[in-house]
């Protein structure tokens, strides 16, 4: 089989051979001459067409061999010198590269996203087990505790969404919906679903005039707000928390026990909790990165001020360019 493809690689030299020998031939019986010297030139210059084939072919042989080894060892990963003869195939030799080289980078990324997925998974199972047995000793009193039921039902609730919202960002961007939705609309959104929590630690609210449009994700942007109220509300243990909007920008604030300036740079780490993640023991450190994550998907931008002791600013940039609404 290999010496069929090389002669089938080589068929216009053994064309090109053979119309030459036959032009030739016709030539001297046409004139009449003697047979022989033709011949003679034929034999000659077929010997030496074997001779430059049978060459070729050891160099055709040796470098398929170089090839089925380099095609062997792909599995482990190509190396930098991969056998390259013509210019066309050193071509051949750096796209092959560069693809592997790609596909190493993206088996590196599948892998780190695989390792937080199961990290995630395996603190989300813990973490879903607390309001679910304070439930389960709730639903044992004589007379259970309805506000604390409710709370404890939202905090699971909050769980759930936080996992299917993981879920959704590791699908990429085939779940975003961009419309254009009033900013009042999806903040009452937010606070309603969160309102237990401010009832149960007795905190106020205050919702400064919110007016025009963004263009977003209902979802995304609704489930960012959530995990930036309940954090406010998780760490004010009295006082207000506060939603102002400044043009494209719209402010929470809370007037909780704030960020340590070392912590500050980091809240927005996979997994990262600072000092009050760790006091507070429940805390995944999984909540900002996912809102930060999720607000550059919409093309929007978050950040943070906090000052310890007197409380934390959040700043929702929602200006984008106005690009075709769905």
């Amino acid at each position: 089989m290999e010496m069929k493809a090389y002669l089938w690689k080589k068929r216009d030299l053994l064309f090109w051979a053979a119309a030459f020998w036959l032009l030739f031939g016709l030539v001297f019986y046409l004139c009449g001459l003697e047979t022989k010297p033709f011949i003679y030139a034929v034999c000659l210059t077929a010997f030496l067409l074997f001779i430059g084939l049978a060459a070729g072919f050891l160099g055709y042989h040796r470098h398929m061999r170089e090839l089925e080894e380099m095609a062997s060892l792909a599995a482990e990963g190509l190396g930098s010198d991969l056998p390259a003869g013509s210019e066309e195939e050193k071509l051949y030799a750096g796209a092959l590269l560069a693809v592997q080289k790609e596909k190493e980078r993206a088996q590196e990324i599948l892998q780190r996203e695989l390792e937080d997925a199961r990290r995630y998974y395996a603190l989300w199972s813990h973490q879903i087990k607390t309001p679910l047995a304070a439930l389960k000793l709730l639903a044992r009193e004589e007379e259970p505790d309805r506000r604390a039921m409710e709370l404890e039902l939202l905090k699971a609730g909050q769980y759930v969404e936080m996992a299917l919202q993981y879920q959704r960002m590791a699908g990429g961007t085939g779940d975003l919906v961009l419309q254009e939705y009033s900013l009042e609309k999806l903040v009452r959104q937010a606070v309603k679903k969160t309102a237990p929590l401010f009832i149960y630690k007795n905190l106020a609210l205050e919702i400064g005039e919110l007016t025009g449009t963004v263009v977003t994700d209902e979802k995304w942007l609704v489930f960012v707000l959530e995990q930036i109220l309940t954090n406010a509300v998780k760490y004010t243990r009295q006082g207000t928390v506060r939603i102002r909007q400044n043009g494209e920008t719209l402010t929470v604030e809370d007037t909780g026990i704030g960020i340590l300036p070392e912590d500050l740079p980091r809240v927005f780490e996979w997994g990262y909790t600072g000092f009050n993640g760790r006091e507070d023991k429940h805390s995944t450190g999984i909540g900002l990165c996912l809102c930060r994550q999720m607000m550059r998907r919409l093309d929007h931008e978050i950040r943070l001020e906090s000052v310890p002791g007197k409380g934390t600013k959040v700043f929702l940039c929602l200006e984008r360019e106005r690009f075709a609404i769905e």
